[in-house]
């Protein structure tokens, strides 16, 4: 076992360690532009009218050949407000 002069410091080790698992977390969610950018526009004025959902995701599919969850959707509008 090597014994170095300077201390060790628990709460600085951790921090570091928290800090590297927080960006790492973070890079995850943005990797670019998502392909319901083109239709933001009609999906909220759509789902302002009452459609649900699901509704989108079908109306994607149909009109614009466009496959995608209606979660997916959901959490796309969500993070337009």
């Amino acid at each position: 076992m090597v014994k170095n002069d300077t201390c060790f410091d628990a709460v600085k080790e951790v921090e570091a360690i928290k800090t590297k698992l927080r960006k790492a977390r973070r890079g995850n969610y943005v990797k670019g532009k998502s392909k319901l950018d083109k239709y933001t526009g009609e999906l909220i004025a759509m789902r302002q009218a009452g459609a649900s959902f699901a509704v989108l995701a079908e109306w994607l599919s149909v009109r614009h050949r466009v496959k995608i969850t209606r979660m997916s959707i959901c959490r796309f509008l969500r993070a337009r407000k």
